[in-house]
């Protein structure tokens, strides 16, 4: 496979989309044999009620606190493989390229340390983000 962006992005998903799965898959469970789960099925509403006013809200927060970490790892696996060459093609400026380019010119410090420290502050944002969300 040639490196492009649509191979990366297939490639990360591929990999990433069965720890959501099975995130989601255990908090339906929980949710589902819940006692206000049971009331509304007693109660008659169908399934589609069910599943929207119940499970779907006590859901989404866990979900988008775990896509949260899901892109902050996709960041650092586009990073990762761009770094060895093996990503996004080399033309195209990623962080990851731009820190293999610094290994070329090890003395001129600054292509290493700014990409770095936005991609630390990239992810270190996401995490927060993630915490904040996960509270509220």
């Amino acid at each position: 496979m040639n490196p492009s962006v649509f191979n990366l992005i297939i490639i990360i998903g591929f990999i990433s989309w069965t720890e959501v799965a099975r995130i989601v898959r255990a908090e339906t469970l929980k949710i589902k044999s819940s006692g206000y789960a049971d009331a509304a099925r007693a109660l008659g509403f169908n399934d589609s009620k069910i599943i929207f006013k119940h499970l779907l809200p006590n859901i989404l927060p866990m979900v988008s606190s775990i896509a949260l970490l899901i892109f902050a790892s996709a960041i650092l696996s586009e990073a990762s493989l761009s770094f060895l060459g093996i990503g996004i093609p080399y033309q195209t400026v990623t962080w990851g390229t731009l820190l293999a380019s610094a290994r070329d010119q090890i003395s001129a410090w600054w292509l290493i340390v700014f990409p770095g420290f936005m991609l630390a502050a990239t992810l270190m944002s996401l995490h927060q983000l993630r915490e904040e969300l996960s509270v509220k």
